[in-house]
């Protein structure tokens, strides 16, 4: 079974976050669990699903959403944040992580948030990013951004499962900036090492001129009501080159498309 987990630190930020959880688990029949961890307690290594353990405000949270349609398993911790939820991770295996998103030009802000920046760079599992005004739609149509440069096959097989999980549609998209003389060959490759996992003529490759990257994301994604922009983080950085800081700050002042990363 495919296992979802969702920190939340309580916010409102964190709740529409759980409210696109809880609709995204309905339609993939997946196990939602939703982990807070108290800072202002005392670390302790143990974990706990017992309500009569949890802090008041926890308690007060997780009887709230007690008659969302989704079960939820809610699991309470104390500690450093960052540390406690890697600590939970290592020791319950999860496929992917849901976080909120607040929407502002602020790279942290806008895919890190406050439950932690650390715990994205260090885990392995797919993120699911949810901007604060985001709400649920069917998924039938995913994007992949990119830069045309080679991925290797974990990534490639992780979105290629999350699109069956939706019965959804998935292509690349790449902004061209500038047309070069490579640029034909660079898309053959792509197109052969991603071939080599996903198999021949399972997806498309769209290329779109503009000088301005996230003009022509934003304009495509309208366009074509696309419900999931996906993209590669590698691993010597925190984003692929396509996303670079200044683009993400203008990408999150427009969006309220959840955006996947994978890690390379």
């Amino acid at each position: 079974m495919l296992k979802v987990i969702l920190p939340t630190d309580l916010s409102p930020m964190a709740d529409n976050a759980l409210r696109y959880a809880i609709h995204f688990c309905a339609k993939s029949k997946v196990q939602l669990s939703v982990i807070y961890i108290d800072e202002k307690k005392e670390e302790s290594n143990t974990f706990t699903n017992e309500k009569g353990n949890f802090s008041t405000a926890f308690k007060n949270y997780a009887d709230k959403w007690s008659t969302a349609p989704t079960n939820i398993n809610f699991v309470y911790g104390t500690g450093n944040a960052d540390e406690q939820i890697e600590n939970y991770l290592s020791q319950n295996k999860h496929n992917l992580m849901l976080i909120g998103t607040k929407g502002k030009s602020n790279i942290s802000d806008m895919l890190f948030g406050s439950v932690s920046q650390k715990i994205i760079r260090q885990t392995n599992l797919p993120v699911l990013a949810i901007p604060q005004h985001a709400t649920f739609e069917q998924i039938e149509h995913i994007a992949f951004a990119t830069d045309l440069k080679e991925m290797e096959g974990q990534a490639l097989a992780q979105l290629d499962d999350f699109a069956k999980l939706f019965d959804a549609n998935f292509h690349f998209i790449h902004i061209i900036q500038e047309a070069t003389r490579s640029f034909q060959s660079t898309k053959t490759n792509f197109k052969l090492s991603v071939d080599e996992v996903l198999g021949e003529d399972q997806f498309d490759i769209i290329s779109i001129k503009n000088v301005d990257v996230i003009e022509g994301l934003n304009s495509y994604t309208q366009q074509n009501d696309v419900d999931i922009i996906a993209l590669l983080r590698h691993q010597k950085s925190n984003l692929n080159k396509l996303f670079t800081i200044s683009y993400t700050e203008k990408l999150s002042k427009h969006s309220k498309i959840p955006v996947l990363i994978f890690k390379e």
